[in-house]
């Protein structure tokens, strides 16, 4: 059976293929979709791929797999009854209810398309998106792409009206590729999830050189510190002893240690000689970009666990501390990203906190944050990913990045994520069998 199934993990027809590529360069461009009374859903293409990704896995649902999703939503919902001011903030509560639920169920939709691929075609779709987004930074910066792109963004994006363009000549000498996203740190991000799921899946025994390879190309193209992510991230694969596959030499203990040097020091140069500019500005406090991802966020998190230490703000719940947000970038300085009539009418207290690991405990508080993740640990488990710290790390690296730990896309990263560290024991040496003891058998006796 095992056996079995086995091989058809490994059989991805055009269809399954052409359905979780579209999914996931949905997820890329992240095109909302406006419903009625002001919602815009984030991810306007999932609304048509997660149906369809469930309906052709339907028979792979099991109740195992769903106890702890229901159990997700459950610790949510109780951050709805129970946060502070719950009848006050019902509505926009209830809605991030609604979208934490849905973006859970898309993400297992995926994981569970995923979980039927083999390594080595995860490996392959993951590495072709990596290459594509460069080949497309390639036309966008230097063979008249830009134009394109900028005309379809500003048709579907509402703050590509509004962008700091001034900002990119300022701090890296050039304007950053959008690459039909809304922002460049959109293209780092989903760049630098598929550079990692290739080199973590990956058969080559050359996958870790390739890897900064691909990420110095990635960081001179697109210029943004995220594109770095992937470089600790490779550290943590080589540290956590992962062999290589059954085919390519494993590398000896004293060749990772050099490689790994090798890697975080090519790695600091060239990022201190592409974006000198940037940290001289982030010293001298002029660069708000690392106070609006991280600093900010830890004041607003502390300050609400003061508040509500037990469920948070409740999920979705920051217009409920909207005093402790505008007080947090009013400390360092930044009250006018508060301000709408600067920023622009898109730009709502609601999504000031730009880091979803600080929102998760600012949403759930201190007993709802560790339920939810001792929730999801358990969702792993019965998902079949043995590699549950590992998932947790590369989690919380990419939670650094990006906001909305309720939505869709952040919940798509997760999903991605999973279907990684799923696959990385799928087979080669990591795979550790426990042979029984022998147990003696009749023989056969010759005849006399």
């Amino acid at each position: 059976m095992a056996a079995q199934q086995s091989t058809a993990a490994g059989q991805v027809d055009a269809g399954r293929y052409l359905l979780v590529a579209l999914h996931l360069l949905g997820v890329y461009v992240a095109v909302p979709f406006p419903f009625p009374g002001g919602f815009d859903f984030p991810v306007a293409t999932m609304l048509v791929t997660v149906p369809a990704l469930l309906a052709v896995n339907v028979s792979r649902i099991r109740s195992q797999h769903l106890y702890p999703m229901i159990a997700l939503v459950a610790i949510a919902f109780l951050t709805v009854v129970f946060a502070p001011q719950a009848g006050e903030y019902f509505g926009s509560r209830l809605k991030g209810l609604v979208q934490w639920t849905w973006s859970i169920v898309a993400a297992y939709a995926l994981f569970l398309e995923l979980s039927r691929w083999s390594r080595i075609e995860l490996a392959k779709l993951l590495g072709g998106a990596s290459v594509a987004i460069l080949a497309g930074c390639v036309l966008e910066n230097y063979a008249g792409l830009r134009d394109v792109s900028n005309a379809f963004r500003r048709m579907v994006f509402v703050s590509a009206t509004g962008e700091w363009i001034a900002r990119d000549y300022e701090l890296v000498g050039m304007l950053r590729p959008r690459l039909f996203t809304s922002e460049p740190s959109d293209v780092a991000k989903f760049f630098a999830i598929t550079t990692f799921g290739w080199v973590a899946l990956s058969t080559s025994r050359y996958r870790h050189a390739t890897g900064v390879v691909l990420v110095m190309a990635g960081f001179y193209l697109i210029r943004s510190p995220i594109v770095l992510l992937v470089v600790p991230l490779q550290a943590v694969l080589m540290l956590f002893g992962r062999p290589l596959a059954t085919g390519p030499m494993p590398l000896s203990k004293p060749l990772k240690a050099v490689f790994l040097l090798v890697v975080v020091g090519a790695g600091s140069v060239a990022a201190v000689a592409l974006l000198m500019v940037r940290f001289q500005a982030l010293v001298s406090g002029a660069e708000p970009s690392a106070i609006i991802r991280i600093a900010a966020p830890v004041i607003v998190a502390w300050q609400t666990i003061g508040v509500s230490p037990v469920w948070g703000a409740g999920i979705s719940g920051t217009e409920s501390i909207a005093d402790i947000i505008i007080n947090a970038y009013t400390l360092f300085g930044l009250a006018k990203f508060a301000d709408p009539t600067l920023t622009g009418e898109h730009m709502t207290v609601s999504n000031l906190i730009t880091n979803a690991f600080w929102l998760h405990w600012i949403n759930f508080g201190l007993l709802g944050g560790v339920l939810a993740i001792l929730t999801l640990a358990w969702w792993m488990k019965v998902l079949g990913v043995r590699r549950k710290l590992l998932a947790f790390i590369v989690i919380m690296a990419f939670a650094q990045t990006m906001g909305a730990e309720h939505g869709p896309y952040f919940w798509a990263y997760v999903g991605l994520i999973l279907s990684i560290c799923r696959h990385l024991d799928e087979f080669g040496p990591v795979r550790v069998r426990f042979v029984p003891a022998a147990v003696d058998e009749p023989r056969a006796v010759a005849p006399t």
